[in-house]
C-alpha cells in the first residue's frame, strides 16, 4: 500500500511532512572545536586574559547552547 494512500495527503504535502519531520530529529554535527575537544593550548596563550572564556561563551550561543 503506499503512503499517499494511508495517510489520504497528496504526494506534494507528504513529501513537506516527511521532511519536516526528518529535520527535527537532525542531530547537529560537532563543531572542529569540539571534535578536536576544545580550543589547542597554542591558540589560547595567545589571548588575553579571561578572553578564551567568552570565546568559547560566543561560540556555543552562536551555535544555540548556553555558555
Amino acid at each position: 500500500m503506499r503512503l499517499t494512500d494511508e495517510t489520504g495527503q497528496d504526494k506534494s504535502s507528504l513529501i513537506r511532512q516527511l521532511i519536516q519531520e526528518r529535520w527535527q530529529r537532525r542531530v547537529p554535527l560537532p563543531t572542529i572545536t569540539e571534535q578536536l575537544r576544545g580550543h589547542p593550548a597554542s591558540f589560547l596563550a595567545t589571548l588575553p586574559p579571561g578572553s578564551a572564556e567568552t570565546l568559547d561563551g560566543l561560540l556555543k550561543a552562536r551555535r544555540g547552547r548556553r555558555p
